[in-house]
């Protein structure tokens, strides 16, 4: 896992990772851990949920948010948490326009290379 360079993501976390291979508890006041939250904001109480593009994670302690990170899993645009035929025809409409689409899925998109990355993206979902 990386912090993007704009700090706002967590990218490289692979499909069908859970929170408890990313620790979270709450571990009281004078303690720090972290607290995910799915796409639309709800905390993520399944801890074998997978966890998908959208997603967030926050580093908090005392109860107060320090840091909040959106999860980005290469080649998942649609934030399903798997990379599918869905995610190749979102990355080829996004090589026309990235317009209506969030910075995380053109990051999710990209793959960790300068720009949307199609081949990749199919390459990914290949592997599921």
């Amino acid at each position: 896992l990386t912090i993007g360079e704009s700090k706002a993501f967590v990218i490289g976390v692979n499909t069908n990772i859970d929170t408890t291979k990313l620790k979270a508890e709450d571990g009281g006041a004078n303690v720090a851990y972290l607290k995910y939250l799915d796409a639309k904001g709800n905390v993520i109480t399944n801890s074998k949920k997978s966890l998908s593009t959208g997603c967030t994670v926050q580093l908090m302690f005392g109860g107060e948010v320090i840091e909040s990170y959106v999860i980005v899993v290469y080649g998942d645009i649609n934030g399903d948490g798997q990379v599918t035929v869905s995610d190749i025809m979102k990355a080829k409409a996004m090589k026309n326009s990235t317009e209506g689409f969030s910075e995380y899925q053109i990051e999710a998109a990209k793959c960790g290379t300068e720009s949307i990355n199609v081949e990749m993206v199919t390459e990914l979902a290949k592997r599921v």
